[in-house]
C-alpha cells in the first residue's frame, strides 16, 4: 500500500496543486489537518485560495481522508466534502496499526502505546520529521505551504510492503528527500 501523507496546507492552492499529479498515485492520501484555514498566528500562504483548494480535493479522485486539525472547522467538511476524523484516525492495514492525529497530544501517544500502534502519524509544528521509538515510526511530513525549520513545504510517502515500511520524506521543490528510511515489519 502507497499512503501520501501531508498536513498544514492552510488554504494554500498552489502548494497543493504543485504536488496534485504525484498525490493521486497513491492509493490513499491522509492529510493531518489544518487544511483550509491560515490561523490567526501564521501569515496567509503566497497561493492562499481556501475555496478552490477545497474544491480540488473535493473532485480529487484518490481516496483521501483527513484528521482535524487547531484550525479547522466544521465548515471545512462541508466544503472539502471528504471524511475528517477527530481526534485521530486508527486503522490496520496488512496487521500494522497506524494512527494519524493532527498534535502530538499525550492521550494519542498513550492510545498508540496501548494498541500496539507501528506507526504515529502527525502534524501541526510545520517541522517534517523521521524518528523510532520503543517500537513506534513517528512521521510528520511538514506543512506544505507555511514550513517552519531548515526545510521547505514537504510532504511524505509511507509503503507498505510484506515485510517492511518505507517512508520518505520530501521538499515540495525538486523533491528532495528530507528523511527516507526503511523499517521492519
Amino acid at each position: 500500500m502507497r499512503i501520501g501523507l501531508i498536513s498544514d496546507t492552510h488554504g494554500d492552492l498552489d502548494s497543493f496543486l504543485s504536488i496534485k499529479d504525484r498525490l493521486s498515485n497513491y492509493d490513499l492520501v491522509i492529510h493531518t489537518g489544518d487544511i483550509l484555514n491560515h490561523g490567526p498566528r501564521n501569515p496567509i500562504p503566497n497561493g492562499y485560495n481556501p475555496a478552490k483548494l477545497a474544491d480540488e480535493i473535493k473532485e480529487f479522485s484518490t481516496p483521501f481522508i483527513w484528521v482535524k486539525g487547531n484550525c479547522d472547522s466544521e465548515v471545512d467538511k462541508l466544503a472539502t466534502s471528504r471524511i475528517y476524523i477527530y481526534p485521530y484516525l486508527f486503522f490496520v492495514y496488512n496487521n500494522i496499526k497506524i494512527i494519524a492525529t493532527h498534535g502530538d497530544m499525550e492521550f494519542v501517544y498513550n492510545d498508540a502505546k496501548n494498541l500496539g500502534v507501528r506507526v504515529f502519524i502527525s502534524g501541526h509544528t510545520h517541522i517534517p520529521l523521521l524518528s523510532e521509538k520503543d517500537g513506534i515510526i513517528y512521521v510528520n511530513p511538514g506543512s506544505t505551504s507555511i514550513p517552519k525549520g531548515e526545510y521547505g513545504g514537504s510532504f511524505g510517502e509511507l509503503i507498505i510492503d510484506d515485510d517492511k515500511i518505507n517512508i520518505n520524506i520530501l521538499e515540495i521543490s525538486g523533491l528532495k528527500k528530507i528523511y527516507s528510511e526503511e523499517f521492519s515489519i
